[in-house]
């Protein structure tokens, strides 16, 4: 079982302590959150998901891929907050909305 979680509330904290979930997603980056997962849950995987906007299909990639690399990092490394999560995301659906913007998201 997995939860996605968008805010701490005290029937996501009863799940974490009674479901033990395998895998929690949150957009919720309170270092507090994580810490309660992983003190209640140990194995639950924390996957934190930061939102950096829609990717830019027409641009070059590598500049685009440093600096969400940086905008990652900044939040992924923060002292108190990256020992309780164990995985990052941040794009989800990309709008390629042309058959070349699709070709260039496959390459």
């Amino acid at each position: 079982m997995g939860l996605f979680v968008t805010r701490a509330e005290g029937q996501i904290n009863t799940c974490i302590q009674v479901g033990k979930p395998a895998l929690v997603k949150t957009l919720n980056l309170d270092p507090n959150m994580a810490r309660f997962i992983k003190e209640n849950s140990p194995t639950t995987i924390v996957v934190g998901r930061i939102v950096l906007g829609q990717l830019d299909l027409d641009a070059d990639p590598i500049p685009l891929a440093h600096e969400a690399a940086g905008k990652l990092l900044e939040v992924a490394l923060e002292p108190t907050r990256y020992q309780y999560f164990d995985a990052w995301e941040a794009y989800n659906e990309p709008v390629a909305d042309t058959p070349d913007k699709m070709k260039r998201l496959a390459d």
